[in-house]
Formats: C-alpha cells, sequence, structure tokens
C-alpha cells in the first residue's frame, strides 16, 4: 500500500506569505530607488550581476575545488562552518568593492549603494527564498493531490527512505516554520543593504580601504550563525533567526553610525 502525505492548509498560506516577502520586498525597494533617479536601476542590475557571478559560479567553483582537493574540510563542523562563512564573505564583499567601482566612476552618491544592495539581496532573495518555496509548494500541492507515487516513482531504492523521509518532514513541519524563511530574506536584505553601504563608503573615500575587510568580517561573522543551524549545531529555525536578526541589527547601527560621521566630516 502506498504511503500517503498531506501538507496542512495553514502551512501552504505560510509559504505563500514566505514567498510574497522575498519577492516582493526586493521589487517593491527597486522600485522606490528607480522612482528616485533612474539611474538607480543601472545599481539594482549591477547589484544582481555582480551576485550572479561571484555567488553563484566562481563561489560555487571554489566550493568544487574545496570538496575535490580538501575533503577533510566538510567533515569537521568547526572548519565546514568557518570555511563557508568566510567564502561567503569574501567573495560577496568583493562583488560589492567590482560593482560599486564600477557604478561610483558615473554616479558616486549614496542611493547607488543603496540600490546596489538591493539588487544584490534582491537576486539572493529570488533565488533561495521564491525557488525554495515554489518547489515546496509544488511537491505540497502534489502531496495533497495524491501524487507521493508519481513523485517516488523513477527513484533509485536505495534513495527511496531518503525521499519518503524528505516528503514526510514537509508534511509534518509546523506551518509557522515556513514563516522563517520570509523572515530570513528580509534580515538578510537589511545586512545586504548595510554591507553595501559600508562598502560604498570605502569606494567613494568616505572611510579607509580597511572598510572593505570589515565588511567581508562581518559578513563572516553573521553567517557562521547560518552555518551552526545548517550543520545541525543549531536546532531552533527561529532561535537562529533571532541571533541573525541580533547580528544583523549592530551591523546596520554601526554602518549607519559611520555614516553619520562620515557626512558631518
Amino acid at each position: 500500500m502506498a504511503e500517503t502525505y498531506s501538507v496542512p492548509a495553514a502551512s501552504l498560506v505560510c509559504m505563500a506569505v514566505s514567498l510574497l516577502v522575498s519577492l516582493g520586498v526586493p521589487a517593491a525597494l527597486a522600485v522606490l530607488c528607480g522612482r528616485r533617479r533612474r539611474s538607480a536601476w543601472r545599481a539594482v542590475g549591477v547589484g544582481a550581476a555582480c551576485f550572479a557571478l561571484f555567488a553563484l559560479v566562481l563561489e560555487q567553483l571554489c566550493h568544487l575545488l574545496v570538496r575535490t582537493f580538501f575533503p577533510a574540510v566538510l567533515s569537521h563542523t568547526a572548519a565546514y562552518v568557518i570555511y563557508g562563512a568566510l567564502a561567503a564573505g569574501l567573495f560577496e564583499e568583493t562583488a560589492r568593492l567590482v560593482g560599486l567601482r564600477y557604478l561610483c566612476r558615473r554616479t558616486p552618491e549614496a542611493l547607488t549603494g543603496f540600490a546596489y544592495g538591493v539588487g544584490h539581496g534582491g537576486l539572493e532573495a529570488v533565488y533561495i527564498g521564491v525557488l525554495g518555496m515554489v518547489n515546496d509548494l509544488a511537491v505540497a500541492a502534489a502531496l495533497n493531490a495524491g501524487g507521493a507515487e508519481a513523485l517516488l516513482a523513477g527513484i533509485p531504492a536505495e534513495q527511496l527512505p531518503l525521499a519518503k523521509s524528505q516528503l514526510a518532514a514537509l508534511a509534518g513541519t509546523p506551518a509557522p516554520v515556513f514563516l522563517a524563511a520570509g523572515a530570513e530574506r528580509l534580515i538578510t536584505m537589511a545586512l545586504h543593504i548595510a554591507l553595501s553601504m559600508l562598502v560604498w563608503m570605502a569606494v567613494t573615500k568616505r572611510l579607509p580601504k580597511w572598510a572593505w575587510a570589515a565588511a567581508v568580517a562581518l559578513h563572516a561573522g553573521t553567517d557562521v550563525v547560518a552555518g551552526l543551524y545548517q550543520t545541525g549545531v543549531l536546532t531552533d529555525v527561529w532561535l537562529t533567526e533571532l541571533l541573525v536578526a541580533a547580528c544583523t541589527a549592530a551591523v546596520c547601527w554601526g554602518v549607519r553610525r559611520a555614516y553619520r560621521r562620515a557626512a558631518d566630516d
């Protein structure tokens, strides 16, 4: 007898809310930037392009090389978390540095840094939040329509237990947990914009060049929390989001203070 799974309606609603947040917030911010100044659309596009190149292509190639030549890194939790956080910080903050140097040749105003952050963080929100929720919604709809057997068809026998456990986990996840994905995208958008403003201040010489290195360290430090959750050291999703939110709030406060000081000089 085939196993049956059912995803509650409340879970579907929470998935849809997170999807709308992940797509709607970046889109709304991009429109606001574009209405403020048309050149901001260019900054949004460059931010998205730099994220795609550095995070989705170059960083992934780096991960492939590490898995191939240094597999031991992946088998030790501390090494894995530190490596992953530093790689994300280095590649994404280098993306900001390259993109903002290019943009600030023509439009060095603060809106350029903000709009770059919207594009960079916005594409990440679509890539992780939107695509992830679309996949979950599609699988949930198939399960509720009695399509578990079709979803499991063609999967090798040795992989069936894992596939079934994943379907059971999706069906059994409490509805509010799906909202965490939307909350994470909001927090991460704020972090991307703050770090973009920090690198913008370095590019426009409002801060010394070490501000870029500070951005790498702050990005990596925040990603350590996410890495601890991914490796199972942290198990409560809401505690994880609270810690990431606290780190992000500290970064935003520090960047805002630096911006005000630079403006007063």
